[in-house]
């Protein structure tokens, strides 16, 4: 089994957070397009809806990027197919993050229609047990 140089992935990209596992990146590789396309317009009412939020989590991101940068799964717009294993991942890595305050009060005041926000997945999964 081949090694991985320090600081690249195993396509000789720049590792900058914790990179996904590999069946992750299999997964979500052939939906990824349709998730960018879908999120740039997203992203543009996010940021003009929550001007102060968004300048504090720029800012908190300018110099170190938050840990999920290059992690598709935070931007993934069909949570349904993230499985439990994924959703620990990601909340512990969220944990650990430098900008998780900023991202937290981005994602509390934009309420961002998809995505896995400071520990938390958005839309919030219905609770199919309340009746």
């Amino acid at each position: 089994m081949a090694c991985c140089p320090r600081g690249q992935d195993a396509r000789g990209g720049k590792v900058t957070g914790f990179p996904p596992p590999v069946a992750v990146l299999e997964r979500l590789e052939g939906l990824a397009m349709i998730a960018a396309e879908t999120l740039v317009d997203e992203q543009v009412t996010l940021m003009r809806d929550s001007p102060r939020e968004y300048l504090a989590l720029a800012d908190a991101t300018s110099d170190l990027p938050a840990l999920c940068v290059d992690d598709a799964r935070y931007t993934f717009d069909r949570p349904a197919l993230l499985t439990v294993v994924d959703t620990a991942e990601m909340r512990a890595i969220c944990s650990m993050c430098h900008a998780v305050v900023q991202c937290d009060a981005f994602a509390t005041a934009a309420l961002p229609p998809v995505g896995f926000w400071a520990g938390r997945q958005y839309p919030e999964p219905k609770d199919d047990t309340a009746a």
